[in-house]
């Protein structure tokens, strides 16, 4: 309102002045040319009629004589009047800009104070202009005391290890031009004078390219901050107890598959012990009779160790199989898998389940004594499948599938009839078994899924045949197991 008050005042002002002069000079014209026309004329006239034949030609002459000065005067006044107009003009013009200057000064401050953020105009070294929100947060009165006290607001610049915050110096160049060259968000730690500490995201924008300075808004995110830190802390406790937990879940699969193991090797062993003792029974009545000689000691003795040997061996595979000191390496699918099933073999002959592998070999990398477990809780659930279904022919298929231009895969097929459509999409998930109580965990299928995609970057699912189910593990070409 006070502006327009103004601008009115002088425009007033500017007319009066106008005015004023047009009418000292016209005034002074009236007066000039009426004195020289009573003083003078009157008097030639006088002297006329005493002179009548001179007459003539003296008014006429002094008719041209008034009226070139007449037109002179004219001339004086339209210059005088055009010159001072253009004074008053200039002058008018002066004060307008210094009202605009002043308005958009006094609007740029009003729409600084009214922002949250705090905002400051700066060339890096020296602050120009603040908002309200910048003298509150840095605890003074005006931005002259601010500055008699701090030559930069980087000397308010906070540092904390292990984060990027913004300092008085980045990267060999001032704090100022190094937010200028980055795209990317640049964060800031800030104190105060009354030991208040806040973090804020720094945003900026061009102010004057001529005196090189810039707007710099400090958007607080203190609370968001401190909102990501608990975040993060609550998630790194649940990731912890879940790895806590997938431990355990690991550690009663190992248990459960040690079971299993052990009752394989029960199966294992019954075999070779009854030969063993079969020999050791025969042993007395061949002396009896008179067959022990050099010979006979030789072959018994080979016979014997041979069974010796290929129990030692299956202590050996148990052994391997649940091993403390794992070891990322890389080795054949193959050979895994018939180590694997030759610790079952007894246990599948007794049940008259066949079990054959078919396919070319590939190598992996990755935990053999792992993988191993996977291949062995497969194939109990097909055994076990396959024996509550009294299936006739029983048998298991595993089959290797090494195609260098598509994923590496290792389908394990039985005969069972397969796996209930409503059952079928949870039987990866922990503590989900359809055997009697007692008969099952439901973590073996959990633990394979996490054994080849999470330790060894594959993929498993199962889907239905004609015949039953069928367990799909596959590598991808291009991955680190693809070998």
């Amino acid at each position: 309102m006070k502006f327009t008050t103004k601008k009115l005042l002088l425009t007033i002002i500017y007319l009066i002045s106008i005015g004023s002069v047009s009418l000292l000079l016209h005034n002074l014209k009236t007066s000039e040319i009426n004195d020289f026309k009573y003083k003078n004329y009157e008097q030639i006239i006088l002297d006329a009629k005493q002179h009548l034949k001179i007459l003539k030609p003296l008014k006429t002459i002094q008719y041209a004589k008034f009226d070139l000065i007449n037109k002179t005067y004219n001339f004086y006044i339209f210059i005088s009047s055009l010159l001072l107009s253009l004074l008053f003009f200039i002058i008018y013009k002066q004060i307008l800009s210094s009202i605009k200057t002043e308005n958009l000064a006094f609007h740029t401050k009003q729409l600084l104070d009214s922002q949250k953020s705090l905002i400051m105009i700066t060339n890096g070294q020296k602050i120009i202009e603040a908002n309200r929100a910048f003298l509150n947060f840095t605890a003074y009165q005006s931005i002259a005391e601010f500055m008699s006290e701090h030559e930069c607001i980087c000397e308010l610049f906070e540092f904390e290890e292990g984060k990027n915050y913004l300092q008085k110096e980045m990267q060999g160049v001032n704090w100022l031009q190094y937010i200028l060259s980055r795209t990317e968000t640049t964060k800031v730690k800030l104190s105060n004078a009354r030991n208040e500490t806040k973090i804020f995201i720094i945003e900026h924008f061009d102010y004057s390219h001529e005196t090189r300075e810039h707007i710099i808004s400090f958007l607080d995110i203190t609370e968001l901050e401190n909102m990501n830190s608990a975040l993060k802390k609550t998630i790194e406790h649940a990731v912890r107890e879940n790895r806590e937990k997938d431990q355990i879940l690991q550690e009663q699969s190992k248990l459960a598959s040690m079971g299993e193991m052990i009752g394989a090797i029960a199966h294992q062993w019954r075999q070779p012990l009854n030969e063993l003792n079969i020999n050791i029974q025969n042993l007395d009545d061949d002396y009896e009779d008179g067959l022990i000689n050099e010979t006979y000691i030789n072959r018994f003795i080979q016979k014997n160790r041979k069974v010796i040997l290929f129990m030692s061996n299956t202590i050996d595979d148990f052994r391997n199989f649940f091993r403390i000191d794992k070891i990322n390496e890389k080795f054949s699918v193959k050979e895994a898998i018939e180590s694997t099933v030759s610790i079952q073999s007894a246990q599948l002959k007794h049940n008259k389940i066949d079990l054959t592998i078919e396919g070319n070999d590939f190598n992996i990398d990755g935990f053999k004594s792992e993988f191993q477990q996977v291949i062995l809780n497969i194939i109990n659930n097909a055994k076990d499948a396959l024996l509550q279904k009294q299936s006739k022919n029983a048998r298991i298929k595993i089959l290797l599938l090494n195609n260098n231009s598509k994923a590496k895969q290792i389908l394990i097929r039985d005969n069972a009839g397969g796996i209930a459509k409503e059952i079928s999409n949870r039987i990866f998930e922990p503590y989900f078994t359809t055997k009697e109580q007692g008969k099952g965990t439901g973590i073996g299928l959990y633990m394979s899924k996490m054994i080849i995609e999470a330790n060894m970057g594959g993929k498993i699912d199962v889907r239905n045949t004609q015949e039953g189910a069928e367990f799909r593990i596959r590598f991808n070409s291009g991955s680190n197991n693809d070998k």
